[in-house]
C-alpha cells in the first residue's frame, strides 16, 4: 500500500463519498436494532463523506502546485469554472422551485448573496455551505502553497494550521456563531490532503506495518468516539458544538486509505462485477458535485413535497423509504449528467464567442 494509490483511485473515491452523503441526507428510516446497526450506523456516519470530498480536494491541488502545471491565474480560472456556472444554475431553480412548491419567494438580494457564496457567512445558512467553503479555500490555497513550499518542516505548517482551526472553533462557540463550525471543523482536513498528496509525490514508497498499524488505530478510536457520540448526543448537541466532526480531523485519511485498499482488492478479485461498480463509482465521482446540488436543492425538496402528496410511505414496497430514495438518486444521476452537459456547452459558446470577438 502506497500513498500514491489514493491519487489511483481519486475518483471512485469521490463516488463512494457522494453515495454516502446521499445516505445521510436521505430520509431512509432504518430501525436501531442489533440486526440493521451496520446500515444505521452508515447512514448516521454519512456526513464522513464530505470529510472525504475535502481531503480529496487539498489531495488533488498540490499535484497542480507541485509540478508547476498552472499559473495561479489559471487556478483560480479553472476551479470557479469547474463550480461557479453548475452553482448559479442550481441557485435559480431552487429559487424556482421554493416559491412554486412551497410558496417561499427569495428577494434579488438574497439569490445575489448566495451566487456570491456569500450567504452562508451573512445569513448564518447552514443549509449552503458546502460551495462557499470550498471556493473560500481554493482562494486561500495559493498562498497556503507558498509558505508550504519553502517549510523546511512542512509537517509544523500542518500542525498550525489543525491548531489555529481548533481555537477558531473554540471563538466560534463562545460567540455563538455555532453555525460556522460545519465550515471550520473541515478546514485542517482539506490541508491534511494537500500534505498526503505532497508525500504522495516526493515519497511513493510502501507503507510499513508500523504505518499501516497506526492508521487502522486511528480509524478504530475515532469510530469508537463516533459511536459514543452519536449514542449519547441527539442531532442538535452534535451538531451545536460540532462533536462529530472533530474525530474526522485525524481520521479521514485512514479512512481514505481503507477504502482505496479495500476497491483495490475489490477490483482485483471481483470479475465482472468489479467492471459495473468501477464504472458506477467513477460516474458518481466524476459527477458528485452536480449529484451533491441537485439531490440537495432540488430533488428532495421536490421529493418531499411528492412525499406529502402521494404518501409513498403506505406503500408497502417502499417500506422505510428505500424505493422512494432510490428513484430520487437515479432522477439526481440523471440530472447531473443533462446540467453538466448544460454548463459544458455554456462554456464552450463562451470560449467560441470570446474566440471570434478576438479575430474581428
Amino acid at each position: 500500500m502506497k500513498y500514491s494509490d489514493i491519487s489511483k483511485y481519486r475518483t471512485e473515491l469521490m463516488g463512494i463519498a457522494i453515495l454516502w452523503v446521499y445516505l445521510f441526507h436521505s430520509q431512509i428510516i432504518i430501525s436501531r436494532s442489533f440486526y440493521y446497526c451496520i446500515p444505521f450506523v452508515l447512514k448516521e456516519t454519512g456526513y464522513i463523506g464530505v470529510d472525504i470530498f475535502f481531503f480529496l480536494s487539498g489531495y488533488g491541488l498540490i499535484y497542480l502546485f507541485y509540478n508547476n502545471n498552472t499559473s495561479i491565474s489559471s487556478f483560480y480560472y479553472k476551479r470557479f469554472l469547474r463550480i461557479i456556472p453548475t452553482y448559479w444554475i442550481i441557485i435559480l431553480i431552487n429559487s424556482l422551485l421554493r416559491y412554486c412548491c412551497f410558496g417561499e419567494i427569495s428577494t434579488t438580494y438574497n439569490i445575489i448573496q448566495k451566487m456570491l457564496c456569500t450567504g452562508f457567512f451573512t445569513n448564518k445558512n447552514k443549509f449552503d455551505w458546502f460551495v462557499p467553503t470550498i471556493i473560500f479555500l481554493y482562494i486561500l490555497y495559493p498562498i497556503f502553497y507558498f509558505f508550504y513550499k519553502k517549510a523546511y518542516n512542512k509537517n509544523n505548517i500542518i500542525y498550525l494550521i489543525i491548531f489555529c482551526s481548533m481555537i477558531l472553533c473554540i471563538l466560534v462557540i463562545l460567540t455563538n456563531n455555532n453555525f460556522f463550525l460545519i465550515s471550520a471543523s473541515r478546514v485542517p482536513i482539506f490541508f491534511i490532503g494537500s500534505h498526503i498528496g505532497y508525500l504522495s509525490i516526493t515519497n511513493n514508497a510502501e507503507m510499513r506495518i508500523s504505518q499501516i498499524i497506526k492508521y487502522l488505530f486511528l480509524i478504530a478510536t475515532s469510530a469508537l468516539l463516533l459511536a459514543v457520540i452519536i449514542i449519547k448526543f441527539n442531532y442538535e448537541k452534535r451538531s451545536l458544538y460540532g462533536l462529530w466532526w472533530y474525530p474526522l480531523i485525524v481520521s479521514t485519511f485512514p479512512i481514505c486509505l481503507f477504502f482505496t485498499s479495500a476497491l483495490k482488492y475489490f477490483f482485483k478479485n471481483a470479475g465482472i462485477f468489479s467492471n459495473l461498480t468501477k464504472k458506477i463509482l467513477l460516474y458518481c465521482g466524476n459527477n458528485s458535485l452536480e449529484i451533491y446540488l441537485i439531490h440537495v436543492f432540488i430533488v428532495f425538496p421536490v421529493g418531499e413535497k411528492l412525499f406529502l402528496f402521494f404518501r409513498l410511505m403506505e406503500w408497502p414496497i417502499n417500506s422505510g423509504r428505500v424505493l422512494e430514495h432510490l428513484i430520487y438518486l437515479f432522477i439526481s444521476i440523471g440530472l447531473a449528467i443533462s446540467l453538466r452537459k448544460c454548463c459544458k456547452s455554456i462554456i464552450s459558446v463562451s470560449y467560441s464567442t470570446i474566440a471570434l470577438d478576438k479575430n474581428k
